[in-house]
């Protein structure tokens, strides 16, 4: 029983190093890859992703998304956005960096949406850690002034 845990650790390891390797490849990101390797895997239901701090700002054509997670697991996070505030597509990720746990550090991450849709969207963050589990942050609301 023990060495069929252990098999599956090592399974999900290498699947998440499969998933941070194909974030870049020779510096351009490939989403595709990343998506389907995500598909292969059927993650646990979503649960909130907690942060100390969680802002969306649009300003000057472009939102500004950052946040820190009170959890400072290793995670990947997709960037989501929705014209509607419940069909999100993902925009863009973010490796997470783990921290020990009792490390006073704080890690701010930040995402910039340099194409923002027209009108009122929605976005949120979505935390996918080592073992599959999936945490949504809360959406936040945003208006495109520039029509």
């Amino acid at each position: 029983m023990k060495k069929n845990i252990t098999i599956k650790k090592l399974i999900t390891a290498l699947l998440f190093i499969l998933l941070l390797s194909t974030l870049t490849i020779n510096g351009q990101h490939s989403k595709n890859n990343f998506e389907q390797v995500i598909a292969l895997y059927e993650p646990i239901k979503p649960s909130t992703l907690e942060t100390y701090s969680y802002k969306a700002i649009y300003n000057d054509g472009k939102v500004y998304l950052t946040w820190v997670p009170i959890n400072q697991d290793e995670c990947i996070y997709t960037i989501q956005r929705s014209q509607d505030g419940k069909d999100f597509k993902n925009i863009g990720y973010k490796s997470g960096y783990g921290v020990l746990k009792n490390n006073s550090i704080k890690l701010m991450y930040c995402f910039v949406d340099s194409v923002p849709l027209k009108g009122e969207s929605y976005y949120r963050i979505q935390c996918i850690n080592l073992n599959f589990i999936v945490n949504n942050s809360i959406s936040k609301r945003i208006k495109n002034s520039l029509e």
